[in-house]
């Protein structure tokens, strides 16, 4: 577990989205918030019935207009130092009712924003900075503050 310096934080800031009777705010490090649709007031976060097991939502979703009715397919993902990361990618109907999960585990994969839904796949993009390690991160965040 990292140390409370150096743990992200969840703004909750990237996207905002009304679906299925809630609106919600999302940001790759934590869990989407809740918002009240009729007083826009913050209800807090918001596990889906207990369905993100990574406790994290990313930023970003799309809608799945092929399946009748339509859903919306969201992931979450969870980047680990030496070992694969684990991405879920979820399915919700209009109702939230979780409709799919589909979880793998990608060495290698150590952030992803965005993703494409296609027919059969969801597809993440692999960034530049795929070897990474805790020495690696701490001596980027020392360099940071080294004048």
């Amino acid at each position: 577990r990292l140390p409370q310096s150096l743990a992200l934080r969840n703004p909750s800031n990237t996207t905002v989205f009304y679906w299925g009777g809630k609106i919600l705010t999302t940001y790759e490090s934590g869990l989407p918030y809740c918002l009240d649709p009729h007083t826009l007031n913050t209800l807090g976060p918001d596990n889906l019935g207990g369905v993100l097991k990574l406790r994290l939502m990313a930023a970003h979703y799309r809608f799945d207009t092929a399946q009748k009715p339509t859903r919306i397919c969201c992931f979450s993902l969870r980047p680990r130092l030496n070992r694969p990361a684990d991405a879920h990618f979820y399915e919700f109907d209009a109702k939230w009712n979780c409709l799919d999960v589909v979880e793998h585990q990608i060495d290698g994969l150590n952030y992803a924003h965005d993703f494409l839904l296609l027919p059969h796949y969801y597809v993440v993009h692999m960034t530049p900075f795929v070897k990474i390690s805790l020495a690696h991160i701490l001596r980027w965040s020392a360099d940071l503050f080294l004048i």
